[in-house]
């Protein structure tokens, strides 16, 4: 049997980042709001199971479970009726509940450490900080796009592609969802391995990359009639997403201390 570990805050706060991302990476698969919302519960919940979690701790387990399940219902509204505080105010107090809940936080084990101690490749890492590392590399997935789109949303900043002047259909660009997660999977790892100079560095080249929209949107005549979008917004766009989105990482990075 696999000695048992102290957790404090970090075993509740993984299971929360790890029901959510499982709630939004299943609704990106199936685009079934309420499968996915009870996907994350469940994934929360058996990974609790996995870890030891028994006796009265199975309420905190089952709060966190419930967390899942409202952050997958409040995204669906917050785009479905245009209310993007929700979902984020749901997600704040659930961090912050789970933060509050340190003292009474309960121990680690079950299979999960049973594996960390035994596996070669992760042998003699703590179980819950191996934990949380899991939990913070699934939330850069699909839940950092959901968390960049809700950031856009609140702020009234929209995608200029989809507000063209002349009301013609916006082209479907969707690398960005792939791009986005790639981006912040490689800021959190060269921050994890304690370079977060080449992270800046990748920051930077994005800008770069960039450039030439940025520039085409400048050079248009103003005195032109244009049904394109401006350089403001743009630039607008670009930069409040770009830092929404960098900002996951780098406060995930905060959390792994």
């Amino acid at each position: 049997m696999a000695e048992r570990h102290r957790s404090g805050p970090l075993t509740w706060l993984a299971l929360l980042l790890i029901g959510v991302a499982a709630s939004d990476l299943a609704f990106s698969v199936t685009r079934r709001n309420r499968g996915a919302s009870l996907t994350g519960a469940v994934v929360a919940v058996g990974a609790g199971l996995a870890v030891g979690i028994t006796g009265r701790d199975l309420v905190g387990l089952a709060l966190i479970g419930l967390a899942a399940l409202v952050w997958g219902e409040s995204v669906t509204r917050g785009f479905g009726r245009h209310r993007p505080v929700l979902p984020l105010f749901v997600l704040g107090v659930a961090v912050v509940a789970v933060a509050l809940a340190a003292p009474i936080a309960p121990e680690t084990g079950g299979l999960w450490a049973e594996w960390i101690e035994e596996s070669p490749l992760v042998g003699g890492v703590d179980p819950d900080r191996a934990l949380l590392v899991l939990g913070v590399l699934a939330v850069q997935l699909s839940t950092g796009n959901v968390l960049v789109r809700l950031v856009l949303a609140a702020n009234g900043t929209t995608n200029p592609l989809h507000a063209r002047r002349d009301g013609g259909p916006a082209p479907a660009l969707k690398g960005g969802r792939l791009l986005g997660p790639m981006e912040r999977l490689l800021i959190l790892g060269l921050g994890l391995a304690g370079d977060l100079t080449a992270a800046g560095i990748v920051i930077a080249a994005k800008g770069l990359l960039r450039f030439p929209e940025l520039s085409a949107a400048r050079s248009a005549d103003p005195a032109t009639p244009s049904v394109e979008p401006g350089i403001h917004e743009v630039t607008e766009y670009f930069l409040v997403g770009s830092f929404a989105s960098w900002l996951i990482p780098l406060a995930c990075l905060a959390v792994l201390g």
